[in-house]
C-alpha cells in the first residue's frame, strides 16, 4: 500500500514541509528577532534528517481495557524534534499539559492542523519556547466506538545541528542567552538518546 502511493506521499510530505513548516520557522525567527531564513538554513527538506509523516490509527477499546489503562492511551511526553503538525479527525482525545500541571484536551478546528512545539527548539531557544507536553486518553462514551485516525509529520532538524542557546536579541534582553553547561548534543544525537532511553514507549514522538 505505501509503495504503490508513495510519489503521492512524498508529495503531501514536501508539499507540508516547504509551505507550512517554512512560514512557521520564519514566524519563530521574526519572534526571536533573528533574520527570517535563520531555522530555514537548519531545517532544510533535501538534508540528513529524521523529518517524517507517519499514519496512526487507534483502535477502539472496551470499557474494561480502558479502565485497566485508567483511560491513557499514552503517557504525556514531549516530542523529539522541532515541531510536529498533527492532521486529525474530531475525536476527543488529544491533552495538552497546562502551566498549572492540569490535563486539557486540544479542541479540533474545521481544517486546521495541530501544531506541537518539541525539544529541539526549545534547547535552541533555553526553553522560551517550550516543548508541549500531550497525552493520548480515551475518548469520551459518545465517541468510545470510532477508531482515531492521524497524520503526523515529524519536523526535525538537519542532524549535525547542535542544540545550544541560539544568538537571539530578544532572548539576551530577557537573560535567557546562557550556554547548557556539559556537552552540547547535536539534533541527530538527541533523537538517537531518547529513543535508546524509550522516553516514549507507545512510538515516538
Amino acid at each position: 500500500m505505501i509503495k504503490e502511493n508513495w510519489p503521492e506521499i512524498s508529495k503531501f510530505g514536501k508539499y507540508i514541509h516547504e509551505e507550512v513548516v517554512s512560514k512557521l520557522l520564519v514566524l519563530f525567527a521574526i519572534i526571536l528577532e533573528l533574520p527570517e531564513g535563520f531555522f530555514l538554513e537548519t531545517h532544510r527538506y533535501a538534508e540528513r534528517s529524521d523529518c517524517h509523516l507517519r499514519y496512526v490509527k487507534y483502535h477502539a477499546r472496551t470499557p474494561e481495557v480502558n479502565k485497566a489503562i485508567k483511560n491513557v492511551w499514552v503517557e504525556g511526553h514531549t516530542d523529539f524534534g522541532s515541531l510536529t503538525l498533527l492532521f486529525r479527525q474530531p475525536v476527543a482525545a488529544l491533552q495538552v499539559r497546562t502551566p498549572q500541571e492540569t490535563w486539557k484536551y486540544v479542541k479540533q478546528y474545521p481544517g486546521s492542523i495541530t501544531v506541537n512545539i518539541a525539544d529541539s527548539l526549545s534547547f535552541l531557544t533555553n526553553g522560551y519556547l517550550k516543548s508541549s507536553i500531550h497525552r493520548v486518553v480515551a475518548p469520551p462514551p459518545d465517541q468510545a466506538n470510532l477508531d482515531r485516525l492521524s497524520v503526523l509529520y515529524f519536523v526535525r532538524s538537519e542532524d549535525d545541528l547542535e542544540l545550544k542557546t541560539i544568538p537571539s536579541p530578544l532572548l539576551q534582553r530577557l537573560g535567557l542567552d546562557k550556554q547548557p553547561e556539559g556537552p552540547v548534543l547535536t539534533a541527530g544525537e538527541w533523537v538517537k538518546a531518547r529513543v535508546a532511553k524509550n522516553v516514549n514507549k507507545a512510538g515516538d514522538s
